[in-house]
């Protein structure tokens, strides 16, 4: 399989998910699209196939979308490779470009690194990253407004007093679940052979100003 030049991050829908994939032919780049779909138990088959359809056609919906955004944009499409993933670790390792496609509209467009480290909505932001990002009010960590913070850039260190609630092994790392004097909920990352402490003890945590994301009331960013 040929590297992807264009990659579509698709959110699971309810009831459904869109897989799509790659592939490299003698004469042509195609794509190739497999829809798996998982109803509940207890349906009659007229009742599923009824179902498949309506998830079918809101597929179609969706990829019309992409393809109206994409001409728009890029009037030579000779040369792109499209490909859909709704895990988004599965698109930023295959992908030099990648659309994020959320609530039926295109999010963001840009490299992995690009969509990483400068989501353009908070959204993006909590959709891209192998941990979950931590959205929390920007007094947490002493600014205005509302900030992204992805727990592999908070580490133990001298910063904010935290109470260690959980600790998660990983192997090279740990997962640390902490709470702020005002009850506010974090996730941070520690190295693996990191010595915690028992639960309930106070963790001093570090980060970087550069990586704090900042988002305005509608969650667009906020340029630093």
């Amino acid at each position: 399989m040929n590297r992807c030049k264009l990659q579509f991050m698709l959110p699971v829908l309810a009831g459904f998910a869109l897989l799509s994939a790659c592939e490299q032919t003698a004469e042509t780049d195609v794509v190739s699209e497999t829809a798996s779909v998982e109803l509940p138990n207890g349906l009659t088959v007229k009742e599923q196939i009824e179902a498949r359809q309506g998830h079918l056609k809101k597929i179609g919906k969706a990829f019309k979308a992409i393809s109206d955004q994409l001409k728009a944009g890029s009037p030579d499409l000779a040369q792109i490779q499209t490909a859909a993933a709704t895990v988004p670790t599965e698109a930023m390792g295959m992908a030099d470009q990648v659309a994020v496609m959320l609530s039926g509209r295109i999010a963001q467009v840009g490299t992995p690194r690009d969509l990483y480290s400068r989501p353009a909505t908070r959204d993006v932001a909590a959709f891209v990253g192998t941990h979950p990002i931590n959205l929390v009010p920007g007094h947490v960590f002493g600014v205005a407004g509302e900030v992204g913070l992805r727990p592999e850039h908070l580490t133990p260190g001298a910063g904010i007093t935290t109470r260690l609630r959980h600790v998660e092994y990983q192997g090279a790392e740990l997962l640390l679940d902490v709470v702020t004097p005002d009850g506010t909920a974090l996730r941070a990352v520690a190295p693996g052979d990191w010595a915690a402490p028992a639960p309930g003890a106070a963790v001093q945590l570090q980060h970087a100003p550069e990586h704090l994301h900042r988002f305005d009331a509608t969650g667009a960013r906020v340029a630093a």
